[in-house]
């Protein structure tokens, strides 16, 4: 008897599904792979790293810059004297301040200095040729002045008008001075010093016949080169003599009164450790 062909059911015709399993890899593909893994892990903190650093620098070098302009600015711009002293100026002056002879003033901030004088200090005006201050100091070898020398502004003041005719004594044919005191005071400083301000006024003329055989011919001739103003403030310390003197033109004198006595008044000498 011949057996009858079986059928498959639709069933057992249907293709198994195999999940698919990839075949491990080879042991030195493994280590490139997970070189390159850890190069990338590794990659994130060194950058964090780094820009934390970069900042770090550049915090540290715009401090140092800083620190260095304002080291610049400090020599630039230096402590003012007055702030040092307690003295400020006041709009449209500077304070001068002899730390090594004891002395300060006030003085217009237009005013040059001039350093061929010879003087202890000169500054002039450069818009009026007329118009100049300086600064004297008796020797320290030879002088013991005391402040009650400075009592009495007429004694003071006798003795600065023979000085100016001394000093402005004219060796010209025909040349000839004249002085007359103005005013004489004693002044309180805001130190609590006596200062003696003496102020006179100089006239100078010349004969236009100098070589006149008479003197009566040169006096006919006589004509004025200059009227000026003259003020000295005189004060003692350290045993020593200080005269502030201020010149002017005596036709600016009115108009210039109220900056010449700010420069006057502010005139100051003080003690110096020997």
């Amino acid at each position: 008897m011949s057996s009858l062909p079986v059928k498959q059911s639709p069933l057992s015709r249907r293709p198994v599904l195999r999940r698919h399993t990839p075949s491990p890899l080879p042991v030195c593909c493994q280590h490139t792979k997970s070189s390159q893994q850890a190069k990338v892990t590794s990659q994130q903190p060194e950058g964090q790293a780094a820009q934390s650093l970069v900042g770090t620098g550049r915090r540290q070098a715009l401090g140092a810059a800083a620190s260095l302009l304002l080291a610049a600015s400090s020599l630039q711009n230096p402590t003012p004297a007055w702030a040092i002293r307690g003295r400020r100026p006041p709009p449209g002056f500077r304070l001068y301040t002899d730390k090594l002879d004891g002395f300060s003033f006030f003085y217009p901030e237009t005013w040059t200095p001039v350093s061929s004088s010879g003087n202890e200090v000169f500054l002039r005006n450069p818009y009026n040729v007329n118009e100049n201050l300086y600064v004297t100091i008796s020797s320290p070898s030879s002088s013991k002045y005391k402040e009650s020398d400075l009592q009495s502004p007429d004694a003071t003041a006798q003795v600065i008008l023979k000085q100016f005719l001394k000093e402005y004594m004219s060796t010209r044919l025909g040349v000839r001075r004249e002085a007359d005191i103005v005013d004489a005071a004693l002044l309180s400083g805001d130190d609590q010093k006596q200062y003696s301000q003496i102020q006179v006024r100089a006239k100078s003329f010349a004969s236009r016949q100098q070589l006149a055989v008479s003197p009566q011919a040169r006096d006919m001739g006589m004509e004025m080169e200059w009227d000026r103003r003259f003020i000295s403030v005189l004060g003692v310390a350290n045993k020593r003599l200080y005269q502030l003197r201020l010149q002017t033109a005596d036709q600016s004198y009115q108009r210039n009164k109220a900056v010449l006595d700010q420069i006057a008044q502010s005139f100051q000498c003080m003690e110096v450790e020997a």
